[in-house]
């Protein structure tokens, strides 16, 4: 993002400086549900990404950050058969919109709150 201009290296920007070795988790390339898992490695729980699209509140909750930020990486990646998601189709753009950039609308989100996007609640992911 900064060798195509999208963001800064300085520090005098809108948005804390870019940390290029840390690994971003965006849901628009994640799979419907997303596994958690453990420091160790054991799965613990699976939970439909799309419904904390608007509720990020779940997040910030016990260890759900880290359990899912293991389970980003962790998961494998799933082949891609459909344009969309079902669940991104109906949750995120109901019956209404025939187009969404959902990584735009949660930049957006943060911005109202006055969260640089690369922060959560002060924690980097």
């Amino acid at each position: 993002m900064i060798k195509d201009g999208i963001i800064s290296r300085s520090s005098g920007s809108f948005r804390d400086m870019y940390n290029e070795t840390i690994q971003r988790w965006l849901h628009t390339i994640q799979e419907t549900k997303l596994k958690s898992f453990d420091k160790d490695g054991v799965f613990l729980k699976t939970f439909p990404l799309v419904n904390h699209t608007g509720r990020t509140g779940y997040l910030s909750n016990g260890e759900n950050i880290p359990e899912a930020l293991r389970g980003s990486f962790r998961q494998g990646s799933a082949k891609f058969d459909f344009t969309i998601d079902f669940d991104m189709a109906e949750r995120v753009l109901g019956g209404d919109n025939f187009a969404s950039d959902v990584a735009t609308n949660d930049l957006r989100k943060g911005r109202y709150f006055g969260f640089p996007p690369d922060k959560v609640q002060g924690i980097l992911h």
